[in-house]
């Protein structure tokens, strides 16, 4: 039997979903609840790619599933449906304090005890290089870094001594509050950001 990793893509909404079949990837729609509500408001107008196929007892399906769930952090992002890490076996658990599945637990722990080769961290380490967060990941050139340097020195920050504004925030510690929908303790500053009204366990409960 045949295991198929697939990417499904929304058409009209660019909503995108990652999981695992033994079915006809076209034909399947997918099992996860917050992409099975999406399609039945938005209507089942999405294109599928193969992403991998397997041999059910193939063991490399595990790292390969859960490699890319990782990459992409299909959990966090707003770019994918997923509410649960695919593992390539049972679809994954749920993260939010749920108990996980036997397989998932060795899953995880064997992805997590893989080594990186040298080559792989020179080419991390080296891709990194230049990358400014502000700037998006756009690598800047040494003489453009260089530039931005000298253009603000001697310049003095235009809210040094008021109250209020980013500056004011570093180092101040906010209290946590606890997501109504996912359970999860976050920082009441930045709640909103992928929790409470912006999480997407809001869609299932609801």
């Amino acid at each position: 039997m045949t295991v198929k990793l697939y990417i499904k893509t929304h058409n009209k909404t660019g909503l995108k979903y990652f999981g695992k079949t033994v079915k006809d990837i076209n034909k399947y729609q997918g099992s996860g609840k917050y992409w099975l509500r999406h399609i039945k408001k938005h209507g089942y107008d999405v294109t599928t790619k193969l992403y991998a196929e397997f041999n059910i007892n193939d063991c490399n399906i595990t790292d390969v599933s859960l490699d890319f769930s990782e990459e992409n952090d299909i959990v966090k992002s707003k770019e994918w449906a997923n509410l649960i890490f695919e593992n390539g076996l049972d679809g994954g658990a749920v993260r939010t304090g749920m108990r996980n599945s036997k397989e998932h637990n060795l899953a995880i722990s064997k992805a997590n005890s893989r080594k990186h080769s040298d080559e792989h961290k020179r080419k991390n380490s080296e891709s990194k290089k230049g990358l400014i967060p502000w700037n998006k990941g756009k690598l800047l050139s040494k003489e453009h870094i260089q530039k931005l340097r000298d253009s603000h020195k001697g310049q003095v920050p235009s809210n040094k001594g008021q109250t209020g504004g980013t500056n004011s925030l570093k180092g101040k510690k906010f209290p946590k509050v606890k997501c109504p929908h996912c359970h999860k303790m976050v920082g009441e500053n930045s709640k909103n950001r992928y929790h409470f009204s912006n999480c997407k366990f809001s869609l299932i409960s609801n």
